[in-house]
């Protein structure tokens, strides 16, 4: 592109909300801003390698089928429901009486909002229901369950529209404030041991987690010895941008409806 005189006329007089400012005026802009207050699981371990979860920030939560993804989304979205904070909810894995049946007294202790309907393969229409949520309701918090629903896979969506429409829901946390947790499918290679578990087996795009800040991991290993049966389940963190921590774990169980923590990592 080539910059004539009278664009540059206009560039030297230009006063629009993206004009240029010294730090110095930013850095003035952040002080008058409310400080951000962090969304916490109530994992300790967790909570503390993640410093909670902030406004603008993309969460991808991945691993094999049966890992217990949906079931790590029901442990926040119910631990978020009590400390009165209630997100929205996209579950398209699931039936409504499904989803409900698998919280804890089917849900009707907690409060959050799901849309009446849903509509599969419109990125654009899940930010409107985000955004309707935020003014209606106050809410800055969206699950959804799971990614691949954004996207009408019979139209073999490549790799850059997945991360097109990863950008999208980056760019809406930024811009209303949100947090928002993506579930996402791993690809269907062999996983043998948590190590095997990285950015790498993401399905379909490896573009996603260089648009998410934190990409976590669940890995469920049962195994089996004469008449005895050990399920052990386990939280990776792939990697976190804020904090910096990557790959650790930490061992958790199922209780009820949710998972909790049974120790630090190894």
């Amino acid at each position: 592109m080539r910059y004539d005189d009278k664009k540059k006329e206009a560039l030297l007089i230009y006063d629009g909300e993206d004009k240029i400012v010294t730090s110095l005026d930013m850095i003035e802009k952040l002080d008058k801003l409310p400080p951000i207050q962090p969304l916490y699981t109530g994992m300790k371990t967790l909570d503390e390698w993640c410093d909670g979860f902030v406004s603008g920030e993309l969460i991808l939560l991945s691993g094999k089928p049966k890992a217990g993804k949906s079931l790590l989304m029901r442990t926040f979205i119910d631990s978020f429901c009590r400390q009165g904070i209630a997100p929205i909810v996209f579950s398209y894995e699931e039936s409504p009486a499904q989803f409900f049946k698998n919280f804890d007294n089917e849900a009707q202790d907690i409060m959050f909002y799901i849309p009446n309907r849903l509509e599969a393969y419109d990125v654009y229409w899940v930010l409107d229901r985000m955004l309707e949520a935020k003014l209606k309701k106050g809410t800055k918090i969206a699950f959804i369950d799971h990614g691949h629903y954004l996207f009408n896979m019979s139209e073999k969506s490549s790799s850059l529209d997945i991360g097109g429409v990863a950008r999208e829901l980056k760019n809406f946390a930024r811009e209303e404030g949100y947090v928002i947790f993506l579930i996402w499918h791993t690809t269907k290679g062999r996983v043998d041991s948590l190590e095997d578990l990285d950015q790498s087996l993401l399905r379909d795009s490896g573009l996603l987690a260089g648009e998410s800040d934190m990409v976590f991991f669940n890995y469920r290993d049962v195994k089996s010895s004469g008449l005895s049966q050990v399920d052990e389940s386990f939280i990776k963190i792939e990697c976190t941008r804020r904090t910096g921590v990557w790959k650790r774990v930490i061992p958790i169980r199922k209780e009820g409806g949710r998972f909790v923590e049974t120790g630090i990592d190894f």
